[in-house]
């Protein structure tokens, strides 16, 4: 039923239908939503509010959760009645509260505080909603934009600025983002003077923006006004930079005349600015205005020597001033780029240095500019070297030059084809493919030159490299080259099938089809390329794209259209398919099967169409063949309903209607008049439709119903009114008469528009009494005319009638602006005054009225009222602010009332807690009124917030003077303490106030406690020397004014009359202990020369006025440690030595002599004087041979050093003779051994130390057969060629040379890599094949060194030794066995493999006498060599007749000519051999014990670094007399700092050096020595003068300081920052230095014993298998190398890395089988890389030192009018003129960049 009245739309009965429901219905939520339904068709269909807002109220009664029922309410109320629809907001949101709904409450809330801004002019009240709104949705922007327009509005920019960041975030739109970020930024930096906000703001608007360039532009103006304001620092310079580089982006943006401006603006604010320089440079180029770039370059170069572009416009500015003929200045400025390679500076500068006469610099500077001859003159000295390196045997080096001849002249044929042989001939298949492919890309030779190499380049990709894609490639470059190569396209295609690539096999196929002329093959290639596109591909189009082409070329070809009429239809191209189709329904005789393509054809246009028209039309064809067709008809209808069609469905209507009656008539009729009405907007025909359905059936209500609609919208009212008024004259009862005129009213006035006329009608309605809605009207209708006289009365009646307060209010303030506006200013003051009493007073806008008339009165008191009233309802502080500030006007003012003042100024202050304004004016009215306690709280609060540091100085003095007034002490104290240090009038205010206090105490303890804090040098100074004042001058305590004066001296060390100062106390308290640690201060912080001159000074102090001897001995050594070349000081030393009976330590003044010495040559002399110092002074030889190995290390470095050490070991020998056992130059020899043994990581230094042993043995000390043992148990440790090739030569001189051949066979056994078991199987060969005559043994070691050969070269050559050595012995089995092998393994290289199995032919023939195997030798030799077929045959004819008539004897001859000479050695020599062996088992005896002798010399390691550091190698007796000196030493490094072995040094602080004096301590606690730990009490023996002060310390006599300590350390920790770093530096080098005494790992072949039998019987059974003699040594499996693998042992050391690296390499080279590295032992030593390291880090330690001490600059030379500026000097050389004049500026803004306007208010979101 209900569907039925919303089709026929009687929404009347429907909504009548749903009520009756809900009022039946036990379901209270169904219920619910039914009123709601009938509530909507009530309002919205049948307008009438009333009932509508009745049944809404129902359904929230049964359900009040139903939100829809409150937002239908909301449609009637809201913009009628504020109240009501305030209500319902809040109803809503607190469900959508209850539900969680956060968007639909933030819209609520939203709509709230538009309620409250608008209706209520509650701007206060709808901030507090509008905060609501977005912090339950952050996105909601409408309610933050009008949060932050209110407090804009009210002036309060800070809060309003606030709002504006959050509105930024939520902003969707881009746009929109950016134009708030701009206003931001105007309203930080000209309402809040904020730049850095503004800055920040316009930072964030440039990232949204991009290139906006009037973002862009406001940002660097902020930043160049910021960087003005702050002037010169690291902060300006940042913000120049910026602003820089954003005009730089400006500049490329805009055109050429502004981009220069912005350019040179952008280099004005940042000279060094890389982009601003280019698109100046090259900006000026094309406008012709290079004349400004000189200028620019000197100052670019002056502020970035090393920038990016600096080598460039160093070369430029070079060019210019030559140019401009300043010769002088264009030197300095290419000279730099001459070092640094470039050819055009070296071209510029020749000429010049030629007319300087500086030949020698114009010879180097053409020789660099060579590198820049054009390429072609360069090709006749390119193909000259390559000929050169050719005939040198250097392949490689030629072929490099080969390919850079091609790299000029890729077409060069010579150097290609030399490329080509010598890559042929190294079988590098890759480089010759390569080749020919970067050959086919040259332009200019011919196809027939390319052509042959391409397809070379094919089979090597396919055939030797397994690249089927290098292949393609080759054939696809040959085919693209030529053509017309059949080859070609037939192999591409062939790859391209073998592959299974169909597209690209479709590309070769259709290339064919195209270029081919023969129209069978293009016929056959186009029905391939459809198989392939339908088959393979499954690509329908292209098929059928070669089907059209096939009916191109046969249009009769049936098969092909129907093929291509199925695969249109399969891929559904219809557009494509439908004239097929077509022509197949017209060709087609049968009725059935048209009538089947029709049903066909009409789908398909309907359905995948869309072609509604089209389906419609073939309906229609098929109703012509089908008059029946339900089909057709239906489609025919859903096509109009769809398309709209209304007219011709209207049509069909009236047809069908025709033929019906009675209700089903009516029925259709009253379709169509709803079609008419609704759909054709015909509403004449429509009533005329209605009416026959009205005559069809009387009576229909329905049809009134809409007849009636009909007719009010064909707004036919006058007939309405007349009946209207013929019904009132006879109707007799008042109120229906006044109800009858009501209606005629809002016909008239709403329909008709006769206003006069409804005017009359609201008369007469008010005849019957006072009525709202007349009213109302009437006074509507007095507004309309503007007859504010007429109005005024009739706002009064209706006032009167009205009940709702806010109505009542709202009339009142109508009221009282008209009559303001009519001039009664005091009724208009007098109505709102009422309103304000009775029904608004708390409303804001009717307060604001009222105080807008005060202020047109005059009457300042009644204002004053008013705005106290909007203070108390106003709940923003914000909104706050305005009022307080006026009320403190009008107190000030004309009321003149200073308490009520007061109050308006702390609500002013309560209102913006930032602002200073108020408070210092509160502070004003407060000093004025005598109130000091609420004085002293507001002059506090101004201190805390005042940012003018003398205004606050003035606040807290004041408020300190009224605190003591008030008998406050403290608080006063508490004022002005914190305020010392920087404000003087407080400083002095509180020593007045200390000393009217009897404070003096905590005075002096306030300036110990400043003193501790403060980090400024010169205030913390100032502070120490006011404590001493206090101290000395007030509470008389001398002992705590000197210690505070020594803190103060530790400020400034270099202040002079401080220094006499403290001596002055010192002196007169006897503390020349303290005086002594003045001096240690001074000396640790003094520069190194100073530090001499001090110590020397202190030394003297000691010995003449303190008498300490021993103290002053301890400065002169540490002054000989710091310049150990002063001869003046070592003199001192020396001369003070004997008089503190401590001689011994002049060792350490040699240690350090030898530490500082800048050469070998020096080290060595330090060395010396301390090597004999201690044989022949301290008769302590072993200490002089400790030193002496030092000497050793350096002679390893310099010749000349090693002549010294073995002249100082004979000079012992003579000055002091001693036993035989300890001779010098025999002990030297042991101490060589030692050193070598101790140098496993370093095979070369070990080789020259045991030369020299040896050389020492056989030469000086004639033991021959010790240097032979020496030298053999060094290549045991190292089989290098530095020990094995003086072996040899000793072993030959000396007869030893059968020993060698054990000696070699163990070395090779115990090898740990490939490389050097093969050299030393080719020294052993050799051995036995030469020296010892042993080939047969000798063919055995080559046998075995041909299986570690790498590469045919290599193997080749041990191979050749092989054969000749097994020649030489006559073994000719083993020569054909070998033979044999060596031409399986030539079998790729013909030329040798023909060679070898001549030689085999010749064996069998000529030695074995086997014809038939020599037959076969000559058979496999035509094969392998067509050229030999000759000479074969002759020989194979021969030794078939010689088979045919030889004999077994002739055979038996020759076969017993393989018996091999006897090796084994004569009666004689095994008798001399076993001799030599009881001579050196004798002498390796005694060289044991000689070594085994004695103090162990150490390692070479350590020698090395006692040799060039610090370190001391002494006895312990002398290090116990040396380590205070030691310590003196390390704290008196000659970097300032400590040494490197002292790492607690930089730990210490001034108290430290200077601990106190007085056993009660001044500023803290006690803190004896004992108390201080390990480290303090070490310090303190190290730091001491004297045997007594050390004493006194350890004792704990004295005491120290801890306070004083913590505040030396501070000042320490910032004093000497610079000097920590860089021995920080020094120190972490030198700890960094490894000193690892692990053993190495064994060698590799010792502990893989078992591996290398599996390895041998692996060899041995594949050999056995190809019946190949099995090679005797190394040919590895993969799991054999896995499991040598497994044996590689955890590195130990990082000392041992190199040797690890080599043993994990060596399995690497075995199981790729490539060529092995270097041997072990040939890297340089760890140890020698740290010390080298260590060296540098002091020498760039001492530079840095000399730096420090400061160079003056050279003056830029004068420049004159007429030049260009000066040049900038190369890097790090010179000084620089200063950039050219002007400050940095900014432009004005570029074209098109002028500033958005403020961003518009968004759409209210309802």
């Amino acid at each position: 039923m209900g569907d039925l009245y919303r089709q026929v739309g009687d929404f009347a009965s429907l909504a009548n239908l749903l009520e009756g429901w809900a009022g039946r219905s036990q379901d209270a939520r169904r219920a619910a939503q039914a009123l709601i339904q009938a509530g909507e068709l009530i309002a919205g269909h049948l307008g009438d509010p009333q009932r509508a807002r009745q049944l809404y109220e129902q359904a929230l009664a049964r359900d009040a959760h139903a939100i829809q029922a409150l937002d239908g309410l909301l449609a009637l109320v809201e913009g009628q009645d504020p109240a009501a629809t305030l209500d319902l907001l809040r109803r809503r949101g607190s469900l959508q509260q209850h539900h969680g709904d956060h968007q639909g409450l933030a819209d609520t809330e939203y709509r709230i505080g538009h309620l409250y801004e608008g209706d209520y002019a509650r701007p206060d009240k709808a901030i507090a909603h509008y905060r609501k709104a977005f912090e339950a949705d952050p996105g909601l922007v409408p309610a933050i934009y009008a949060a932050r327009e209110i407090y804009r509005k009210a002036g309060n920019h800070k809060a309003a600025a606030t709002l504006f960041e959050l509105e930024v975030k939520a902003e969707q739109s881009q746009e929109r983002r950016v134009a708030l970020l701009r206003e931001l930024a105007q309203i930080r930096r000209e309402q809040l003077n904020d730049d850095a906000g503004a800055i920040e703001a316009l930072t964030r608007a440039e990232r949204e923006a991009g290139h906006d360039l009037g973002v862009l532009h406001e940002l660097a103006t902020v930043l160049l006004q910021r960087a003005d304001k702050r002037g010169t620092g690291k902060a300006a310079d940042d913000d120049r930079r910026k602003a820089a580089d954003l005009m730089v982006r400006i500049a490329e943006e805009v055109p050429v005349d502004h981009a220069l401006v912005y350019c040179e603006s952008a280099l004005d604010a940042w000279p060094a600015q890389e982009r601003a320089m280019e698109l100046l440079e090259h900006l000026a180029r094309e406008s012709s205005q290079e004349e400004r770039l000189p200028g620019r370059w000197v100052a670019y170069l002056s502020t970035a020597p090393e920038g990016p572009g600096a080598d460039e416009r160093r070369k430029r500015l070079g060019l210019a001033y030559l140019e401009a003929g300043q010769g002088d200045d264009a030197i300095v400025c290419l000279e730099p780029l001459l070092e640094r390679g470039d050819a055009q500076a070296a071209h510029a500068l020749i000429d010049l240095y030629r007319e300087r006469g500086r030949e020698d610099d114009a010879l180097r500077a053409t020789s660099m500019a060579l590198d820049s001859l054009p390429m072609g003159e360069r090709l006749p000295h390119l193909r000259e070297l390559r000929l050169r390196l050719h005939a040198r045997g250097d392949t490689d080096g030629a072929m490099d030059r080969a390919r850079q001849t091609l790299s000029i002249e890729p077409a060069d044929e010579e150097a290609l084809e030399y490329l080509e042989d010598q890559l042929r001939a190294r079988a590098d298949h890759q480089q010759l493919r390569d080749l020919a492919f970067g050959f086919a890309q040259v332009q200019g030779p011919a196809v027939e030159s390319k052509a042959p190499r391409l397809e070379e380049a094919a089979r090597l990709s396919e055939q030797e490299l397994g690249d089927v894609e290098g292949a393609i490639h080759a054939w696809r470059t040959l085919w693209a080259l030529a053509p017309g190569n059949p080859q070609a396209p037939r192999e591409l295609a062939r790859l391209l099938e073998d592959l299974e690539r169909w597209d690209e096999l479709v590309q070769v196929v259709e290339h064919r089809s195209i270029t081919t002329a023969d129209l069978d093959e293009r016929l056959e290639l186009l029905w391939q390329l459809t198989r392939l596109h339908r088959e393979r591909r499954q690509d329908l189009g292209a098929a059928i794209g070669a089907l059209h082409s096939i009916r191109e070329l046969r249009p009769t070809d049936e098969q092909a259209a129907a093929m291509l009429c199925d695969a249109l239809l399969e891929m559904g191209d219809v557009t494509a398919a439908l004239p097929l189709l077509e022509q197949r329904i017209e060709t087609t005789s049968e009725a059935a099967d048209r009538i089947r393509l029709l049903e066909l054809l009409a789908s398909t246009l309907e359905e995948r169409m869309q072609d509604l028209e089209g389906a419609f039309s073939a309906s229609a064809r098929l109703l012509d063949e089908d008059p029946q067709s339900l089909a057709a008809l239906d489609r025919m209808e859903r096509i109009d309903a769809h398309t709209g069609n209304q007219t011709r469905l209207v049509e069909t209507l009236a047809y069908r209607a025709e033929v019906l009656e009675g209700d089903a008539r009516a029925e259709v009729l009253a379709r169509i008049a709803e079609i008419v009405d609704q759909q054709l907007g015909d509403l004449e025909r429509a009533a005329d439709y209605y009416q026959q359905a009205l005559d069809a059936a009387p009576g229909n209500p329905v049809v009134l119903d809409a007849l009636c609609g009909v007719y009010d919208r064909s707004k036919r009212y006058k007939d309405l009114v007349v009946m209207l008024r013929e019904r009132a004259q006879v109707e007799t009862d008042p109120r229906a008469v006044a109800e009858l005129y009501r209606r005629i009213a809002r016909t008239l006035g709403d329909r008709v528009g006769n206003p006069d006329a409804a005017a009359e009608a609201w008369e007469r309605v008010l005849e019957a009494g006072d009525d709202e809605e007349a009213l109302r009207a009437l006074a509507e209708r007095r507004r309309a005319a503007g007859d504010d006289e007429g109005l005024e009365p009739l706002l009064a009646r209706l006032a009167a009638v009205v009940e709702a307060p806010d109505e009542k209010r709202e009339l009142g303030l109508e009221r009282a602006r008209l009559q303001q506006a009519l001039g009664n200013l005091e009724d208009a003051a007098n109505t709102v005054q009422g309103l304000v009493d009775t029904v608004a007073p708390e409303h804001l806008p009717t307060l604001q009225l009222l105080a807008s008339l005060r202020t047109d009165l005059g009457d300042h008191a009644g204002l004053a009222d008013a705005l106290e009233r909007q203070m108390q309802v106003l709940e923003d502080a914000g909104l706050r602010l305005p009022l307080a500030q006026k009320l403190t006007e009008l107190y000030e003012g004309p009321l003149d009332d200073r308490d009520r003042a007061i109050t308006a100024l702390r609500a002013w202050t309560e209102a913006d807690g930032t602002d200073l304004t108020p408070r210092r004016r509160l502070v004003d009215h407060l000093r004025e009124a005598g109130r000091r306690d609420e004085l002293v709280r507001a002059l506090d609060a101004l201190g805390d917030l005042d940012a003018d540091e003398e205004a606050v100085g003035a606040a807290r003095r004041e408020a300190a003077s009224l605190a003591e007034a008030l008998g406050d002490i403290d608080g006063a104290w508490g004022r002005l303490a914190p305020r010392i240090d920087y404000d003087e009038a407080a400083d002095a205010q509180l020593a007045a106030l200390a000393a009217a206090h009897e404070r003096d105490q905590a005075l002096a303890e306030l300036y110990v406690a400043r003193a501790k804090t403060l980090r400024d040098v010169p205030s913390q100074k100032q502070r120490w020397l006011d404590a001493a004042d206090v101290f000395e001058g007030r509470l008389g305590n001398t002992a705590h004014a000197l210690e505070a004066t020594l803190r103060a001296f530790a400020m400034d060390l270099g202040d002079e009359a401080m220094l006499e100062r403290v001596e002055a106390r010192a002196g007169a308290a006897d503390a020349w202990d303290r005086l002594s640690q003045v001096y240690e201060k001074l000396v640790r912080d003094a520069a190194p020369s100073e530090k001499v001159l001090l110590l020397v000074r202190h030394a003297r102090i000691l010995d003449e006025r303190a008498h300490s001897p021993s103290d002053a001995l301890d400065r002169l050594l540490r002054a000989c440690s710091l310049a150990p070349d002063d001869d003046e000081v070592l003199a001192l030393a020396e001369a003070m030595a004997p008089r503190a009976g401590r001689a011994p330590e002049l060792l350490h003044v040699y240690e350090v002599r030898k530490t500082k010495a800048d050469s070998h040559d020096g080290r060595m002399d330090a060395l010396a004087r301390a090597v004999r110092l201690c044989d022949l002074v301290l008769e302590d030889r072993d200490q002089a041979f400790r030193y002496l190995a030092q000497g050793v290390a350096l002679s390893l470095k310099a010749d000349s050093v090693h002549e010294a050490v073995e002249a100082l070991a004979e000079k012992l020998d003579i000055e002091r003779p001693v036993p035989s056992d300890t001779d010098a130059r025999e002990r030297l020899a042991k101490l060589y051994v030692h050193l070598a043994d101790e140098a496993d990581g370093d095979a070369h230094a070990s080789a020259e130390l045991m030369r020299r042993a040896a050389r020492l043995f056989e030469h000086e000390l004639d033991a021959p057969q010790k240097a032979f043992i020496v030298l053999r148990n060094a290549s045991t440790h190292a089989a290098v060629a530095e020990i094995l090739d003086p072996l040899e030569e000793l072993a030959e001189r000396q007869g030893f040379l059968p020993q060698l051949d054990p000696h070699y066979a163990t070395l090779v056994d115990e090898a740990i890599d490939q490389r050097t078991a093969s050299g030393l199987l080719e020294r052993r060969g050799r051995l036995l094949d030469e020296a010892l005559n042993k080939p047969g043994a000798a063919a055995e070691v080559y046998a075995r060194l041909t299986t570690l050969a790498k590469g045919d070269e290599a193997t080749d050559v041990a191979a050749d030794k092989w054969l000749g050595a097994l020649r030489r012995a006559k073994r000719w089995q083993d020569l054909l066995s070998a033979l044999q092998r060596e031409s399986l393994r030539a079998r790729k290289r013909p030329e040798r493999r023909a060679a070898l199995l001549r030689e085999e032919a010749a064996l069998w023939e000529e030695q074995l006498g086997n014809a038939w195997e020599a037959i076969d030798s000559w058979k496999k030799l035509k094969k392998i060599d067509p050229e030999l077929t000759a000479e074969a045959d002759a020989a194979i004819a021969r030794l078939e007749e010689r088979s045919k008539g030889g004999s077994d004897d002739a055979v038996s001859e020759v076969v017993d000519l393989d018996a091999p000479p006897s090796e084994e050695p004569s009666p004689e020599e095994s008798e001399a051999f076993a001799e030599q062996i009881d001579v050196l088992a004798s002498a390796e005896a005694e060289l044991d014990e000689l070594l085994g002798d004695g103090p162990e010399a150490g390692g070479l390691q350590e020698a090395f670094e006692n040799a060039e550091s610090s370190v001391e190698i002494v006895g312990e007796d002398v290090v116990d007399e040396v380590e205070p000196l030691a310590a003196y030493a390390d704290e008196a490094d000659v970097f300032g700092g400590p040494s490197f072995g002292d790492e607690d040094a930089d730990e210490r602080t001034a108290a430290e050096v200077f601990p106190a004096a007085d056993p009660v301590d001044p500023l803290g606690d006690t803190v004896h020595a004992a108390e201080l730990g390990e480290e303090a009490t070490q310090l303190a023996i190290e730091g001491a003068p004297s045997d007594e002060l050390r004493d006194d310390v350890l004792t704990g006599d004295d005491v120290l300081d801890d306070d004083a300590m913590a505040v030396a350390d501070d000042w320490i920790e910032e004093g000497w920052e610079e000097v920590d770093e860089d021995d920080a530096g020094v120190r972490e080098a030198a700890e960094a230095a490894p000193v690892d005494e692990t053993p190495a790992p064994a060698p590799l072949l010792d502990a893989s014993t078992q591996e290398l039998d599996a390895l041998e019987d692996l060899v041995e059974s594949v050999e056995s298998a190809d019946s190949i003699a099995p090679p005797p040594m190394l040919d590895a499996s993969t799991q054999e190398l896995d499991d040598l693998e497994a044996l590689e042992p955890a590195p130990a050391s990082a000392a041992h890395a190199p040797l690890q690296a080599a043993f994990t390499q060596e399995l690497d080279d075995l199981e790729e089988v490539v060529e092995p590295g270097p041997p072990v032992l040939d890297a340089s030593p760890q140890e020698l890389d740290d010390f080298e390291d260590l060296e540098d880090l002091v020498e760039s330690a001492e530079e840095l030192d000399l730096d420090e001490l400061g160079v003056e600059e050279v003056a830029a030379p004068p420049q004159t009018a007429t030049s260009l500026p000066p040049p900038p000097p190369p890097s790090g050389r010179g000084s620089m003129p200063p950039p050219p004049p002007g400050s940095a500026s900014i432009p004005p803004p570029p074209p098109g960049a002028a500033s958005l306007p403020p961003p518009p208010p968004p759409p209210r979101e309802d």
